[in-house]
């Protein structure tokens, strides 16, 4: 899902994981060294300027936040897939994904 020029993804919950604070991932982002991409969401540095691996990051720091399983859909799959977007441009504040619904189906014999 991820290109070889995309930077990488860190997410809050493995940094926490491997022993950083929150005061410290917010001091990188002051000091410039991290750039929030969304909530919970890091690359190092700064965002790409390339609007298309800003939306494949996003994708990528959207799945690794849900807690249920889903699909990329829509502009967001076109654009993993390495197909023409569908729109003029690609939503910065979200990633398209479809969830899968709770199954409400009972059985009974």
């Amino acid at each position: 899902m991820s290109h070889d020029s995309d930077p990488v993804l860190h997410l809050r919950r493995t940094a926490i994981d491997a022993g950083w604070s929150d005061d410290e991932l917010g001091r990188l982002v002051r000091q410039g060294e991290l750039e929030r991409l969304r909530r919970g969401a890091y690359v190092a540095g700064t965002l790409p300027a390339d609007v298309a691996a800003v939306h494949r990051l996003l994708v990528r720091a959207t799945l690794a936040g849900l807690r249920r399983p889903a699909v990329v859909s829509h502009q967001s799959a076109a654009l993993l897939r390495g197909l023409p977007r569908l729109a003029r441009s690609l939503p910065h504040e979200a990633a398209v994904v479809a969830l899968d619904a709770p199954s409400t189906a009972t059985c009974c014999s």
